[in-house]
């Protein structure tokens, strides 16, 4: 909403020569630039920590033992208490 690119200032340096300086053109290039890269600072981010959820999700699912995993490991456990003996 806020316009400064209007802004200038003027500098006489010798009598009919003045300079103008049109610094209001500048700030609002870097401002838009900071809004923007913030922008998409945020976006990269919000989509970041969307995947990280999504492979948190995974892990959880892959460490869960199927049922026969749970019957060798069973298997296992019986074959060590019979070789102890």
């Amino acid at each position: 909403g806020i316009n400064i690119s209007k802004l200038q200032t003027s500098i006489s340096l010798r009598k009919g020569m003045d300079v103008t300086i049109n610094y209001g053109q500048f700030l609002q290039s870097v401002v838009d630039f900071l809004i923007i890269s913030f922008s998409i600072f945020l976006f990269i981010k919000f989509i970041t920590s969307f995947r990280k959820k999504e492979d948190k999700e995974e892990v959880i699912k892959v460490i869960e033992p199927t049922k026969e995993e749970l019957l060798l490991e069973e298997i296992r456990d019986i074959l060590k208490t019979i070789k102890n003996d």
